[in-house]
């Protein structure tokens, strides 16, 4: 908001927040089974399933994502539970972004992290992953409102998200998620 500051008249402006399908979301949840998606996508029950979805961009950080897992798996006690990661959106149509996945490859091979995580390519139905999900990431450096925080919250899966832009008007930090 600050860097619009002077540019126009606050009254001559409306924010309009973004929508989802939330008759859909409801009706996908209302008769799909999470323990059978995540058995089909296959995780198991002591999976704890962190998903980070969007194209797989530098802008929307998936190098910070795969990162943060390898630290994450090492550092962190999870007794019962193995961590995953699932990323979603993969697209290998330019230079840049063949490049970033590799990157990210690479982080995840360096760590030894690579047999518990998974990249896939960009999906039109993406509404099993959220079901299958204990956690969503999104720590974009560069985003108005992303909708797969929205979505997320949809599903009531926590998010932790970066504390830009018009992310903290829909998360609030320590009640649907982190801001980070």
């Amino acid at each position: 908001q600050r860097c619009y500051e002077g540019l126009f008249s606050p009254d001559s402006a409306r924010v309009i927040y973004n929508g989802i399908p939330l008759a859909s979301i409801n009706s996908f949840r209302a008769v799909q089974s999470r323990d059978v998606v995540r058995k089909e996508l296959g995780y198991d029950k002591d999976d704890l399933l962190i998903l980070h979805i969007g194209t797989v961009c530098k802008r929307k950080a998936q190098l910070v994502t795969a990162q943060a897992f390898s630290k994450l798996r090492t550092r962190v006690d999870f007794k019962d539970k193995k961590p995953k990661l699932l990323m979603v959106g993969a697209r290998y149509i330019r230079q840049h972004e063949i490049e970033y996945i590799e990157a990210i490859k690479k982080e995840l091979e360096e760590s030894g992290s690579t047999s518990s995580a998974t990249i896939l390519d960009v999906r039109k139905m993406v509404l099993p992953f959220y079901l299958a999900s204990d956690v969503v990431v999104c720590p974009s450096i560069n985003e108005v409102l992303p909708l797969v925080i929205c979505e997320a919250m949809a599903f009531e899966r926590p998010v932790v998200a970066s504390r830009i832009d018009g992310i903290p008007e829909a998360l609030t930090d320590g009640v649907e998620g982190y801001l980070v």
